[in-house]
């Protein structure tokens, strides 16, 4: 029974945190409201990125200041667009430890049916489910606070 509840709870969590980042990225009003000198990063469609700084912003395409000069990009040419963050390790914490315990929980389920059953220890097995829970939610912790930020995807 604990363990049940326990589940219940970290799928509430988790929930939580996927809702919290889902987000109408098909809008090109988030990219027509960057700011100038604002960092962006953006992906091509027909492959490559481009890094730089926002020199301007039009209903048909974004112009950037990057290393080598000038460029602009015309809106059908352009795969997304995410902005520089200067995410905290908050969000790395956050998704580990949500991680780790859906997978410590996973894992003791699956421990305690196996043993039950004299395939496995549970110890090691929960162990394993607690290490690869804890990965995977550092990995889901990463995307949300590191790096570039997505903000528009286009169709």
């Amino acid at each position: 029974m604990h363990l049940n509840k326990m589940l219940r709870h970290v799928a509430v969590l988790l929930t939580l945190v996927l809702t919290l980042q889902a987000k109408d990225l098909t809008s090109w009003d988030t990219v027509t409201g960057l700011t100038k000198g604002q960092e962006v990063e953006v992906t091509r469609k027909s492959g490559g990125i481009v890094k730089g700084e926002v020199t301007s912003t039009t209903p048909d395409g974004l112009t950037l200041q990057t290393k080598k000069g000038e460029v602009s990009l015309p809106k059908p040419e352009i795969a997304t667009v995410g902005i520089k963050t200067h995410g905290s390790k908050t969000g790395k914490i956050v998704g580990t430890a949500i991680g780790a315990v859906a997978g410590l929980a996973g894992g003791a389920a699956l421990g305690t049916r196996l043993a039950n059953e004299g395939q496995g220890d549970k110890a090691a097995i929960t162990a394993v489910g607690a290490a690869i829970g804890a990965a995977i939610g550092l990995g889901i912790g990463w995307d949300i606070h590191g790096g570039y930020k997505t903000i528009y995807k286009g169709q």
